[in-house]
């Protein structure tokens, strides 16, 4: 049996999650597809920004190619975007239309809020009032110029902007509601900060190390918060049972400091060679994306290091093939 990742255990995240903040975990899927996940031999929960991700929100040619394909496997994407933002890349590189729901199953806000298949809410860790209206105060007190945003449940609001972070947020698929201090506080379940200036986040994040709250640092310009105890990690154990494949063998791709649950918990943790240096001790396989992208250096790792049986194995080489 698989789970037993190289964090010694499928469960790793920080915190307990039975006193994480909990929404209606909504309609689980139907019999039919819970089916078709249990088929499943094989799980990749992928990061976006750093790892899928490159100029312009578009994926390596030979990775769309590969998600174009009838996989003998499941992808999820992992990430600390919104569900606008995951939707754009998607969009750019071909692989939903305008109006058509995400097809993957998504860990979004750094495992926040889960979906199922088809763009369905399964879980949602939002903040407590009382949290979230104290830290949405001392964003708005920071003296330094700053843009932040909440991210709700299939939406988000800007809380404040600045000339550098507010047209920022667009080029990572936000498109935030406008929102004014006195008015109802929305329920949010990540709270984003950008600057271009690394000593203002590391600022902010003084100002703010006294909440309960999971932060980390991202891309440069980024400080991304979510409730204490909620990680990647959290998300993927909330999805995994959810679809039928807790008991699959797990990669976890990622590159900075929101993806150490993930790469902990997996049985084979994948970091690309532009990775953030201490993840790089995290993981077991480290590759150069720009040539070949994610999935095929990645999936010729899992079948020399992971025990896959041999008719899963020349499946994974079909799809690799056709993709190549």
């Amino acid at each position: 049996m698989f789970g037993g990742g190289a964090g010694g255990g499928r469960k790793c995240e920080s915190g307990d999650e039975k006193d994480l903040p909990r929404a209606d975990a909504g309609k689980v899927a139907g019999v039919e597809f819970m089916d078709s996940m249990k088929l499943t031999k094989l799980v990749i929960a992928v990061d976006m920004d750093g790892t899928m991700l490159f100029a312009d929100n578009r994926f390596h040619p030979l990775d769309v190619a590969f998600l174009k394909q009838e996989l003998p496997l499941t992808v999820i994407f992992a990430t600390g975007r919104s569900l606008t933002g995951m939707r754009l890349p998607l969009t750019i590189n071909g692989l939903i239309g305008e109006s058509e729901p995400v097809p993957y199953p998504l860990v979004l806000h750094n495992g926040a809020l889960v979906y199922l298949p088809g763009q369905r809410v399964h879980r949602h860790f939002a903040f407590e009032p009382g949290i979230a209206a104290e830290l949405v105060q001392r964003v708005l007190a920071f003296p330094q110029d700053l843009a932040v945003v909440a991210q709700g449940e299939g939406r988000e609001w800007l809380i404040r902007t600045s000339p550098y972070g507010g047209p920022r947020a667009i080029i990572y698929g936000y498109r935030p509601l406008p929102w004014q201090p006195g008015k109802a506080l929305p329920v949010f379940s990540k709270l984003l900060c950008i600057s271009d200036q690394p000593e203002v986040l590391k600022e902010l994040e003084e100002t703010l190390r006294s909440l309960p709250l999971e932060g980390n640092s991202s891309l440069g310009d980024l400080y991304e918060m979510t409730p204490k105890g909620v990680t990647k990690a959290t998300g993927l154990n909330a999805l995994l049972p959810a679809l039928g494949v807790e008991d699959v063998p797990l990669i976890t791709v990622g590159d900075g400091e929101n993806d150490f649950t993930m790469l902990d918990m997996a049985d084979l943790a994948c970091a690309p060679a532009n990775a953030h240096p201490p993840l790089k001790t995290h993981a077991q396989f480290i590759f150069d994306r720009s040539e070949r992208g994610i999935f095929q250096p990645v999936l010729e790792a899992a079948m020399e290091r992971l025990p896959l049986p041999e008719a899963v194995q020349g499946q994974l080489r079909a799809v690799m093939v056709t993709s190549g």
